[in-house]
């Protein structure tokens, strides 16, 4: 495990301009280094697990509800521990493998091991994936339209909804499209949290549930019942989320705090301004909760429409995306 565990760090490194004798030079320095993030990431995680038990020793006495803060260290805690274990088997099975793992999932990495050069690595990855993800949506839209068959039939209609989001300018304007698909057909079960947000994806096909996922940083060769499962937790969590989020100011979330926030959502990017993150964060919390009326839409449908609605917001002015701007603007 310690192998493991002073290996994480070093898998996140990027092999461009490699250089063998630099490489051989710098061993010790890595080793040091490592050894360092190690001990920092190790205590980070105890003092983590630590400060989370007092919370829900609070909480379970009856205390003050959670701060975003609070939740954010509880969520942070448990996935820490978990994504450990996880990294911990595939460094025992294959551990080739663990640079892969997180090339395909840049959240595979418990938050306490990452450095902040490491952060900001990974917020880049996720506006990538976000970027691509929806552009390679886009394309396949047009590929799979073409044709009689029922699938051609079926993705035609897709097509006409992206066109009709596609031509909107505001997250809310481009959400509007998608208001039939926020109401189930059949009564939602009784259960809350994950197992309703299971329900509530079941009938989405493979292609939006792939975008789906490569907009929450998974991607890869994942089975179908693994993809909606992540999915599902996520949006569970935005739902739990949204409701702390609503009754803190957002004005005292920190810059890191802001930017997981938005990107879980698919939302701002590395270069807005904390203000800005803000201005997405408050206007996102505004639409996903609507007035009350007789049919409320589903939540997790909502949020999935809206992280759609956001994701194609934010590819319209990503920097990841200037050469296609260019190629069709000219």
């Amino acid at each position: 495990m310690l192998r493991l565990l002073l290996f994480l760090p070093l898998a996140c490194a990027e092999l461009a301009d490699f250089d063998l004798g630099a490489t051989i030079k710098g061993i010790p320095g890595a080793v040091r280094s490592n050894f360092r993030q190690f001990r920092v990431g190790t205590k980070q995680m105890w003092t983590n697990g630590k400060a989370a038990g007092a919370v829900k020793k609070r909480l379970k006495a009856g205390g003050d509800p959670l701060s975003y803060s609070e939740f954010h260290l509880l969520r942070k805690s448990s996935e820490d521990t978990g994504k450990l274990i996880q990294a911990g088997v595939l460094w025992i099975v294959a551990p080739e493998l663990i640079p892969v793992m997180l090339y395909f999932f840049p959240r595979a990495l418990p938050s306490t091991f990452e450095s902040d050069q490491g952060a900001q690595k990974r917020y880049a990855t996720l506006c990538r994936a976000r970027a691509t993800a929806t552009l390679s949506l886009l394309t396949k839209l047009e590929e799979d339209s073409v044709g009689e068959g029922r699938k051609a039939k079926r993705t035609a209609a897709q097509r006409l909804l992206a066109i009709q989001m596609l031509k909107t300018k505001s997250i809310a304007d481009a959400a509007a499209p998608m208001q039939p698909f926020l109401f189930p057909s059949t009564p939602p079960p009784k259960r809350q949290g994950k197992a309703r947000a299971l329900a509530a994806i079941k009938p989405l096909p493979q292609p939006l549930l792939k975008t789906g996922c490569k907009l929450i940083g998974l991607s890869g060769p994942i089975p179908g019942p693994i993809r909606r499962s992540s999915l599902a937790n996520h949006l569970a969590q935005l739902v739990e989320e949204d409701a702390i989020l609503r009754r803190t100011q957002l004005s005292t979330l920190s810059r890191s705090e802001l930017v997981d926030a938005c990107l879980d959502r698919g939302i701002g990017s590395l270069e807005s301004t904390d203000a800005q993150l803000q201005r997405h964060l408050s206007t996102w919390l505004q639409l996903v909760h609507p007035q009350q009326t007789t049919d409320a839409p589903d939540p997790h449908r909502l949020r999935l429409a809206m992280m759609a609605a956001s994701a194609i917001t934010a590819t319209r002015s990503a920097p990841e995306m200037a050469l296609p701007r260019l190629l069709f603007t000219g």
